[in-house]
């Protein structure tokens, strides 16, 4: 085994736990987050440049999805609840 030592205050990396095991069922019924209006490519949904720094921590980087995306329902941009 190999230990990862990261830094408790690191907003680049994070250590994460474990996901439990899928039970095989689908999930149904769930609401959608968000629909995005026109084009919506890679980086309408992760936009690249300061934001790749963050790419070992998932908390910080989810906090760049969609911000180039158009919300459908709104027809603004960045416009999402974390």
């Amino acid at each position: 085994a190999v230990a990862v030592a990261v830094s408790p205050t690191s907003d680049r990396l994070q250590l994460l736990e474990p996901f439990t095991a899928w039970d095989g069922k689908d999930y149904t019924g769930m609401p959608v987050l968000i629909k995005a209006a026109g084009k919506c490519t890679t980086d309408h949904i992760s936009m690249a440049g300061p934001w790749l720094k963050y790419r070992g921590h998932l908390e910080n980087i989810s906090n760049n999805m969609l911000i180039g995306a158009v919300n459908a329902e709104t027809g603004e941009t960045n416009k999402v609840q974390n």
